[in-house]
């Protein structure tokens, strides 16, 4: 039985050819806002990479912005199917790459699709998967020393959200807002006799 999105690509074929067919399917993944019969699939970018025209696409067509965006949804909802990323992957690497770079889990390290992009990279083994994979655990690493400092200076300081508002202000005041004399070596007109100084307000 044919999912929702080859029945909309057979219909697209017909009237359109195998070309444009395949730039309004993603379209309609991307930009519309049905959401068709799930069944056994998690969602509607499950439904899209697992459906039959997908072993039609070109190095042309994934290298498109719409290609690279429905995959990067795919493996942001987490990827079910290994095969989909490999047949992505010879395509063209770096398109692969910039899906996972914009599917948001760069940072989450805790997130499944990383265990699959890791089996991939050694299933194929090529290099720049694994260099990508080495700057994004450099990244994972050095968010989490971030994350374990902040939670550190948090602690110490213990203050409030009316407390750093309070200080905010301050520093607004002291550093933001023009002084008389900062004023005058601005390079711009103003009205010498008006007298709105940040000390006088």
């Amino acid at each position: 039985m044919k999912n929702y999105y080859e029945e909309k690509f057979e219909t697209l074929f017909l009237t359109f050819g195998a070309g444009i067919a395949k730039e309004k399917i993603v379209e309609d993944l991307l930009y519309k806002s049905t959401q068709p019969k799930i069944g056994l699939f998690k969602n509607k970018f499950d439904i899209f990479w697992q459906s039959n025209f997908i072993k039609l696409l070109t190095v042309d067509e994934v290298q498109s912005e719409n290609y690279i965006l429905a995959l990067s949804q795919y493996i942001r909802y987490t990827i079910t199917v290994k095969e989909v990323c490999i047949d992505f992957i010879k395509l063209d690497v770096e398109s692969f790459i910039l899906a996972v770079r914009y599917s948001g889990i760069i940072l989450n390290s805790a997130h499944n699709s990383w265990n699959i992009v890791k089996e991939i990279d050694i299933d194929l083994s090529i290099h720049k998967i694994s260099s990508f994979l080495r700057v994004v655990e450099k990244l994972q690493s050095e968010y989490v020393s971030r994350l374990e400092e902040y939670e550190v200076i948090k602690k110490e300081l213990s203050i409030g959200q009316v407390t750093a508002m309070i200080f905010s202000s301050l520093y607004a005041y002291e550093y933001l807002i023009p002084h008389r004399e900062s004023i005058e070596q601005l390079p711009y007109q103003y009205d010498l006799n008006e007298n709105n100084s940040a000390e006088s307000v």
